[in-house]
């Protein structure tokens, strides 16, 4: 009876082992907090209004080129300018081929040849035009970065046909798309609204210039100020780690232990990244709890800091506030 007893214990504790065995091969331990409270994460103050990419990501403008050395500037928040707009980012551009751009005499094809060039105003990451485009391409060309998108009508013995090309911002290869979501007349159509538009004259390559004295608006902003401690819950994961120090110029450097990586000016316009590229891509606004260090002029804590509001880089109303981008 004993014999018994022992074995069947026995066969019980080895089959208890290869459960055991099954549950540590094919089971993972949860890493996460089991138990959350509310003081677990500091949620930062709003200091704006969110905006879709959309709002913030568009061209500075869109130049017109009827031919015959005649253009036209279009302005964001203009009818003729979103009509066009829509239509270029409805379309689909894939396998492009990538040339140098001396291959292409561009003045005279901009004097010359009937096309809309959009121009950004600075390099414009593919990774982020993706987000109002649709552009697949090689890993080169998305991780490239583009200033301006260029549209035309090339005219051959007994054809036409419409071309796309997207400039990279190193000023030596352009991308060719290998297809046209728009025809060579569509392209002319929309040039061909330029006719409606002050006539403008090209000068030195990149800059238009009216033809005749072109009137236009004045807008005044107000402006908003933000105090320092506002700055340090928005920049930084934890405020209370913060510390400031004193330079020899007079300024203040915000930190939070890590490498300096943000920079207020004296006029609060904006922040400046060491090393980052400060081409106008249209976007503003804060990136919740940055790390790195914010630089200001030397002023008390507790002093409000300055943050004015103005007229867009491409003609919107814009309100811009320190951020780490």
């Amino acid at each position: 009876m004993m014999e018994r007893f022992k074995t069947a214990l026995l066969i019980g504790l080895v089959a208890l082992s290869l459960v055991q065995s099954y549950f540590l091969v094919y089971n993972f331990p949860e890493f996460g907090a089991t138990v959350r409270t509310e003081q677990e994460y500091i949620s930062p103050e709003r200091m704006g209004d969110p905006l879709r990419v959309d709002e913030v990501l568009y061209p500075e403008d869109i130049v017109l080129h009827m031919g015959g050395d005649r253009h036209a500037v279009l302005y964001p928040e203009t009818s003729y300018y979103i009509r066009i707009y829509d239509q270029v980012t409805a379309g689909e551009y894939r396998n492009f081929q990538r040339i140098s751009r001396s291959l292409r005499n561009w003045d005279e094809l901009r004097r010359n040849t009937q096309g809309i060039e959009l121009r950004f105003g600075g390099a414009m990451p593919v990774a982020l035009l993706q987000k109002t485009m649709q552009i697949d391409g090689d890993i080169l060309f998305l991780n490239d970065s583009i200033d301006r998108i260029w549209l035309m009508k090339r005219n051959f013995p007994g054809r036409s046909v419409a071309e796309i090309y997207f400039f990279s911002a190193d000023g030596e290869t352009v991308y060719m798309a290998a297809r046209s979501p728009l025809t060579a007349d569509e392209i002319a159509d929309f040039a061909g609204l330029g006719v409606y538009m002050p006539a403008y004259a090209l000068w030195r390559d990149e800059i238009y210039l009216p033809v005749e004295p072109v009137e236009t608006a004045a807008y005044t902003f107000g402006y908003t100020s933000f105090s320092p401690q506002q700055m340090q819950r928005s920049l930084f994961f934890d405020p209370n780690k913060t510390r400031y120090l004193e330079d020899r110029s007079g300024q203040v450097i915000y930190t939070d232990g890590k490498r300096p990586a943000a920079r207020i000016g004296r006029h609060v316009d904006g922040v400046h990244r060491p090393g980052a590229d400060a081409g106008r891509s249209g976007q503003s606004g804060g990136q919740r709890h940055g790390r790195g260090a914010v630089r200001e002029p030397a002023r008390r804590l507790g002093q409000p800091v300055p943050v004015r509001a103005r007229r867009g880089e491409f003609g919107r109303p814009e309100h811009r506030i320190p951020a780490i981008l």
